[in-house]
C-alpha cells in the first residue's frame, strides 16, 4: 500500500507540473499585445495579437546591455561590426532598461522635460566626451515569417546606427560614408536636444527563428559635445508585407567630388528615411557587377517635405565605367542605375562652365526646359567635358517654396546624373537657406570650398557669407596646401563685366580688395556670372589691365570671364561707362555656354552660340 501511495503522490504531482507547462504555453501562444520583458538583455516574444501585431522593444521595459567605457576594443579589431552580430558576447557590460544619457556629465534634463533614466559615463579620461556608445538587446522569436514588416521609433542625440542579427537596417543624422571606424565622431546637422524618428523596416528577412539581437550605436558629433542621449520608444512586428517601392530620383545630380578620383551624388527629394549608395564597375552582364555601399548622409532640405542627400563614390580609377544607384535600409526597394564615367587618362581634360541659369527668372518650367536644351546641346558641342561649372544664380526666387520646385528644374536634366556639376551660391540664393541645405559639404564653415582635378585647383569662393579678408585666407591657405599647375577660381559676381552691374557699389568694393589678391596668390582665371552678357577681358595684373589679350601670361596676371545666359531668359546691355580692361563682349541675346581645355601649358577658351551650335569667341592662355 505504501508504493502504490508514493505512485499515487508521484503521478498527481507530475500531473500538476503537465499542467503549468501546459498554461505556460497557451500563455506563450495566447493573443497578446505585450511581451515579456526579461533581465537578461532578452525579450521572449508572444505570438500576434487580434490586429496582426506584436510589441517587441517598449520604452523602459526592454532591458539593453550597453558600453559606454573602453570601446576602443572594438575600434582596433577591424572588425568594427562584430558586437552587432548575435554571436557576439555581451556578459560584460553593463544592464539596464532604456532611457540612457548624460549632460555636462551629469543625469540632467535633456530638453524635452525629461532626464534619462541611466546616466552614461560621457568623459573620457582626457575630459572630451566619448565618441560612441554601443547597446545590444535580444529578442526570442519562435515564428520570424509571420512578420511581414517592423516599424519603430528611436529617440537620440546626436546619430544612430540600428542594426538586427549584423545588418545595418537603419541610419539617423549620419555623416556622408557613415563612420570609418566605430570610435569616431560625427552627424550631419548639430542636434540641441533629443531628435525623434519613425522608421518602418520592409524586408525582415533578416529576422532569425530564435535569438534575434538588435543594437544600436549612439554617435556624439564632437568631442566637446556637452550631451548624449538614447532611447528605442518602440519596435513592433505586423503580418502585413510592404512590398517594393520605387524611388523617385528626378531630384538627383551628380556633384565635383575633392578629385578626379571621386564624385558626390547629390538627392534632393521629399523622400525622408534612410539610404545607402550603391556604386560598381559596369559589367555588360549586370549579375557580376559588385556593389560597394556608402551610407548617404541626410539633412532637411529648408522648405517643408524636402531632404537632401548626399555620399561619394570613391576611389575612381581612370577610364573606367561606373553604375550607381540608391537603396532604402531596412527593404528592397531600389532606384534606376544610373551610369558614370571616370576621369580620362592623362592629364588633359576640359570642362563646360555656364552663367547664370536663374530658372524662374522667367517662367519656371520653360526656363527648366531651356536649361535642359542648353545641357544637351553642349554635351553635342563638347562631348568629352568632365564637369560643369555654374557661376550661381541657379534659381531666382526668395520664396522658399518656389525655389524648391526651381531648384528641382534645375537638377531635372538626365545629363546631371552622368555630367558631376560645380555650383556657386548667387545673391538671390541667400535669401533663403536652401542652397546651403543642398549643397553645403560636411566640414565645411561657409559655402567656399576648392577641389583638384588632375593638374588644377579650382576654388570656390562665397562671397555672401564671409568677408573678403576671409575668403582670401581660404585662398591662400588652399593654393599653399595643393601645388598646381593652374589655379581657377569660381564665384557669383564679376568683378571686371561690362554688363551693367560692371560699377554697382558692391562691385567695386569687391574688386579693390579681391582683385590685388588674386593677382599676388597667382591666379590665372576667374569664372563669374551675375551680369548675363558674356565677357572676357585681357589680362588684369592686381586692378590694371595689360592690354594682351591672350598667349603667354606674366606671373601675377589673371583673366577673368563672365558667363552670358545659357537659359536666354535674362540678359543686360552693355555698361555705358567706359571700360577699359574687355577684350570680347557678346552684344546679341543668344544663350551661350564656355568650354576650357586644360593641358600643363596651355587653357583654350571657347564659347558657343546654343542656337546655332557655332563657336563665337576664343582664347588661348599659355605659360
Amino acid at each position: 500500500m505504501g508504493r502504490n501511495f508514493s505512485k499515487n503522490i508521484l503521478l498527481r504531482i507530475a500531473s500538476v507540473i503537465g499542467g503549468v507547462l501546459l498554461l505556460i504555453l497557451v500563455f506563450y501562444m495566447a493573443s497578446v499585445d505585450q511581451g515579456s520583458y526579461g533581465r537578461n538583455g532578452k525579450t521572449d516574444l508572444p505570438a500576434l495579437n487580434d490586429s496582426g501585431k506584436v510589441t517587441l522593444i517598449s520604452s523602459g521595459k526592454t532591458v539593453w546591455k550597453y558600453l559606454d567605457e573602453e570601446q576602443e576594443e572594438f575600434a582596433g579589431s577591424g572588425d568594427s561590426t562584430k558586437w552587432t552580430e548575435n554571436k557576439f558576447d555581451a556578459s560584460g557590460w553593463k544592464e539596464a532598461s532604456g532611457s540612457f544619457g548624460a549632460k555636462n556629465g551629469e543625469r540632467k534634463e535633456m530638453g524635452k522635460g525629461n532626464a534619462p533614466n541611466n546616466l552614461l559615463v560621457q568623459y573620457e579620461a582626457d575630459d572630451t566626451s566619448s565618441p560612441v556608445y554601443l547597446f545590444r538587446t535580444e529578442l526570442i522569436i519562435a515564428n520570424p515569417d509571420s512578420i511581414g514588416t517592423l516599424s519603430g521609433e528611436v529617440e537620440f542625440d546626436d546619430a544612430a546606427l540600428i542594426y538586427i542579427n549584423g545588418e545595418l537596417v537603419w541610419a539617423g543624422n549620419n555623416p556622408d560614408g557613415g563612420y570609418e571606424r566605430l570610435t569616431a565622431y560625427g552627424a550631419k546637422e548639430p542636434v540641441s536636444s533629443p531628435r525623434s524618428e519613425k522608421f518602418i523596416i520592409k524586408d525582415t528577412s533578416v529576422l532569425k527563428r530564435g535569438k534575434n539581437t538588435v543594437a544600436v550605436e549612439v554617435h556624439q558629433n564632437y568631442a566637446s559635445g556637452s550631451d548624449i542621449f538614447f532611447d528605442f520608444t518602440s519596435l513592433t512586428g505586423q503580418s502585413q508585407v510592404q512590398g517594393e517601392e520605387e524611388i523617385d530620383t528626378s531630384g538627383l545630380i551628380l556633384e565635383v567630388g575633392e578629385s578626379e578620383k571621386s564624385v558626390r551624388v547629390n538627392w534632393y527629394t521629399e523622400e525622408k528615411g534612410a539610404f545607402e549608395l550603391q556604386y560598381a564597375l559596369r559589367h555588360e552582364n549586370t549579375e557580376t557587377e559588385t556593389y560597394a555601399v556608402s551610407l548617404m548622409g541626410r539633412q532637411k532640405g529648408e522648405a517643408k517635405g524636402a531632404y537632401c542627400y548626399t555620399a561619394e563614390l570613391k576611389p575612381l580609377s581612370a577610364g573606367k565605367e561606373y553604375v550607381y544607384r540608391i537603396r532604402r535600409l531596412g527593404s528592397q526597394d531600389i532606384s534606376e542605375r544610373y551610369t558614370f564615367d571616370g576621369a580620362e587618362e592623362g592629364d588633359d581634360f576640359t570642362f563646360l562652365f555656364s552663367g547664370d541659369p536663374q530658372i524662374g527668372a522667367d517662367e519656371r518650367t520653360a526656363d527648366g526646359v531651356m536649361w535642359e536644351k542648353a545641357l544637351e546641346k553642349s554635351s553635342t558641342l563638347v562631348p568629352d567635358a568632365a564637369f560643369l561649372i555654374t557661376a550661381g544664380d541657379q534659381t531666382d526666387s526668395s520664396d522658399e517654396d518656389d525655389a524648391r520646385l526651381e531648384f528641382l528644374e534645375f537638377r531635372r536634366p538626365e545629363i546631371l546624373k552622368h555630367l558631376p556639376v560645380a555650383v556657386n551660391v548667387g545673391n538671390h540664393e541667400v535669401q533663403n537657406n536652401l542652397y546651403e541645405k543642398q549643397f553645403r559639404r560636411d566640414g565645411q564653415g561657409g559655402m567656399e570650398y576648392s577641389f583638384m582635378y588632375k593638374n588644377v585647383l579650382f576654388v570656390a569662393l562665397d562671397l555672401f557669407n564671409d568677408g573678403p579678408e576671409d575668403q582670401a585666407e581660404f585662398l591662400r591657405k588652399e593654393i599653399q596646401d595643393h601645388p598646381a599647375d593652374w589655379v581657377v577660381v569660381t564665384m557669383h559676381y564679376s568683378l571686371f563685366s561690362a554688363g551693367s552691374h560692371a560699377y554697382d557699389e558692391s562691385v567695386i568694393r569687391l574688386r579693390k580688395q579681391l582683385a590685388p589678391v588674386f593677382s599676388q596668390y597667382g591666379v590665372d582665371l576667374v569664372l563669374a556670372g551675375h551680369d548675363h552678357s558674356y565677357t572676357r577681358t585681357c589680362y588684369m595684373k592686381g586692378l590694371e589691365p595689360t592690354g594682351t589679350t591672350g598667349g603667354k601670361k606674366n606671373t601675377g596676371e589673371v583673366l577673368y570671364l563672365t558667363g552670358g545666359s545659357s537659359t536666354g531668359n535674362k540678359y543686360y546691355e552693355k555698361n555705358k561707362e567706359e571700360i577699359d580692361y574687355d577684350a570680347f563682349f557678346l552684344d546679341k541675346e543668344i544663350p551661350v555656354m564656355t568650354s576650357v581645355s586644360v593641358t600643363e601649358k596651355s587653357l583654350v577658351i571657347s564659347t558657343y552660340d546654343l542656337e546655332e551650335g557655332k563657336k563665337i569667341d576664343s582664347c588661348r592662355m599659355t605659360k
